[in-house]
């Protein structure tokens, strides 16, 4: 969140993911903060035990590991869709990745929502997604 109170997404993280990760690594706490969108079971583990188990390596580190480098290309992504691509296609790629990672096919989403994550005013993603509807029909 920037001082204005403006917010942008860098990354999401649903059902494959982990938030926290970097408390594994023994870095300290992001300066960016987390919010849940849509509801949804969750795991909670303590953040030693975990960095143990991480430390013997073995599988766990491979796969936070990975999934590390694979958050880190999520962000390299969104840096430059944010920039260099037009509302409307941030508008339409931005609930294809929330389907990704939700079960569920309906998502409950308003406009008010998806422009806080896509760092635009409502107006303008209503105007957009009423222009992407007359392209449909």
């Amino acid at each position: 969140m920037l001082e204005d109170g403006k917010t942008v997404e860098i990354a999401m993280i649903g059902r494959e993911g982990v938030n926290g990760l970097s408390a594994v690594f023994g870095a300290p706490a992001a300066e960016n903060w987390s919010q849940v969108l849509i509801a949804g079971s969750v795991l909670k583990i303590n953040t030693q035990i975990l960095r143990q188990e991480f430390n013997r390596g073995g599988m766990l580190q491979f796969l936070f590991l990975g999934y590390a480098n694979n958050f880190v290309k999520q962000i390299s992504q969104k840096v430059i869709c944010n920039t260099h691509h037009l509302m409307e296609e941030r508008l339409c790629s931005w609930p294809l990745a929330l389907h990704d990672r939700n079960k569920n096919d309906i998502l409950s989403i308003t406009q008010e929502q998806m422009a806080f994550f896509l760092g635009a005013n409502r107006p303008s993603v209503t105007l957009v997604a009423q222009s992407l509807r007359a392209k449909i029909y």
